[in-house]
């Protein structure tokens, strides 16, 4: 068998992927101390600037040094999101001439122009597909493909590998992205990806349908097998919004997958089904009555809490909007004092990833709209969450030092806390749990028909009008969501009765 000479941008030389560089003045000269010496028969005419990396192809150009000048670049790169090694070779030749063409045309183009174009280009091509249409040759094609006989479950695990070490994902996203994959699996079986197609995924999508809620979590339904449980009658089904993100979680596997170059087509996509539950009902805030009803638990009026968090976080919860998460990773340094134009102090929650200083933490984000400034309520001023965080030891860094993370997640326990004083109200329902303190927070201001662009940079949600001025920094300052947003917020809680905690102003 002939060696393969390897380098850092994958095999060039095994016989059925390796894509050669000719010799001309315009192609990169870096393989030819390692090119074999024996002769080969050449395929195609003139450079194709292709290489193969794992079971993906790209475009690279190396830059002539008067190149490398006008772009401030030694080379350029570009996946060429195909595993097909036909179709990525007549990419690379229309990108190749066309970057020459720009180059040429363009004594001032810049290296991020150069590769949007190269890209949009690719766009067009991907769009326009290159390679021949014929049965056959698509046949030979997907014959050829190196991912077809790959197991559903492989390609699971590979698309998860890489979103955590893009760091596009956390290790607790992790597991729920397995867990809504894992139900594939269970009711289609473990196919090669090859061999799924639309129907399979059709019959995934309404078989969920059929199937009862949380039943990997109930006690009655966990060991029963799918045929089992579809020969039983259930009293309630899945809902259509689980069974549409379980569903997308299956297109989004395999969307990344095409972008990828590893399979042709989504066999996934646009299979969600219409929703017609009213929006009213899927609504799952608390009314005044129950949050008065929360906030007058034995726990709060005997201050039997064990831990500070688990009487903090609600409050905080109500009065600021914050996810459960956002609150249980804050640090200390996130609390801080905001000083105005005109002088005056106002405090805030900062919720961010990076630590005060700027490094990297475990804080996580859902989104890059979590990522914000929320202005302290005076209610919770006064109950004394401000005399709670003066009295942190210096030597911790987390506000709340006692909550341990479980999954990769902080606010498991205080999570549960929260639904136990639910419970023991008989206010807990299938709709409601800690987040539906976010849900009240929202609806205050859906009562007031305010949903606005400071609304928005509050609550860490994108709209039309977020979208429109992303990029040009927060609009609002913090004074100015205080007036226009925190400052409307009214709850019928007991503030002298919860100021009096041993967590709060401690005055007894």
């Amino acid at each position: 068998m002939t060696s393969k000479p390897q380098n850092d941008f994958g095999t060039f030389h095994s016989k059925k992927s390796s894509t050669f560089f000719e010799k001309d003045d315009l192609t990169p000269n870096f393989e030819k101390k390692s090119r074999p010496t024996q002769s080969r028969k050449r395929t195609s005419k003139g450079p194709t600037h292709v290489y193969l990396k794992k079971s993906t192809y790209y475009f690279r150009y190396v830059f002539t040094p008067p190149e490398r000048q006008q772009v401030g670049y030694s080379e350029i790169r570009l996946s060429l999101r195909t595993g097909y090694k036909r179709q990525a070779q007549e990419y690379a030749r229309v990108l190749y001439g066309n970057l020459k063409e720009e180059l040429i045309a363009n004594s001032t183009l810049d290296y991020s122009t150069l590769k949007k174009r190269l890209t949009t280009l690719l766009q067009k091509l991907m769009g326009n597909d290159l390679r021949p249409h014929s049965p056959s040759a698509q046949h030979d094609d997907a014959a050829e493909h190196p991912v077809s006989k790959l197991l559903f479950s492989k390609l699971m695990e590979q698309y998860i590998s890489t979103k955590l070490s893009d760091g596009r994902i956390t290790e607790a996203s992790a597991v729920d992205y397995r867990n809504r994959l894992d139900n594939f699996i269970e009711i289609i079986g473990d196919k090669p990806v090859g061999k799924i197609d639309r129907q399979d995924v059709r019959d995934f999508r309404d078989t969920l349908q059929k199937l009862p809620p949380h039943r990997k979590k109930s006690k009655k339904n966990r060991r029963k097998t799918i045929k089992k449980l579809l020969s039983m009658t259930h009293a309630k089904t899945m809902s259509t919004r689980t069974v549409n993100d379980t569903t997308q979680a299956v297109s989004t596997l395999f969307e990344w997958a095409v972008r990828e170059g590893l399979i042709t087509y989504n066999p996934a996509k646009g299979l969600k089904i219409k929703d017609k539950t009213p929006d009213v009902e899927k609504r799952d805030a608390f009314t005044q009555q129950e949050i008065q009803k929360i906030f007058l638990d034995a726990r709060y009026v005997e201050d039997t809490h064990t831990h500070p968090a688990y009487f903090w976080c609600p409050l905080i919860g109500l009065y600021t909007g914050m996810r459960l998460e956002e609150i249980a990773q804050l640090h200390i340094d996130d609390i801080y004092e905001h000083k105005t134009e005109k002088g005056t102090d106002i405090w805030v929650i900062d919720i961010r990833e990076e630590s005060a200083s700027g490094k990297t933490t475990d804080k996580k984000l859902k989104n890059r709209n979590a990522k914000r400034i929320i202005p302290i309520h005076q209610d919770l001023i006064d109950i004394g969450l401000l005399e709670f965080h003066k009295r942190q030891p210096k030597r911790h860094t987390r506000l709340f030092s006692e909550l341990n993370a479980s999954g990769g997640r902080y606010g498991k326990q205080a999570g549960k806390q929260f639904s136990d004083i639910l419970r023991r109200g008989r206010i807990k329902t299938p709709k409601n749990s800690f987040h539906s303190l976010r849900h009240t927070f929202r609806d205050q201001f859906k009562k007031l028909d305010i949903s606005n662009l400071a609304f928005s940079e509050t609550f860490g949600h994108a709209s039309a009008e977020a979208s429109a001025t992303r990029g040009y920094g927060s609009t609002f300052t913090p004074k100015e969501k205080y007036d226009r947003i925190i400052s409307l917020l009214s709850f019928p809680l007991d503030i002298e009765m919860l100021s009096k905690s041993r967590f709060a102003h401690g005055k007894k």
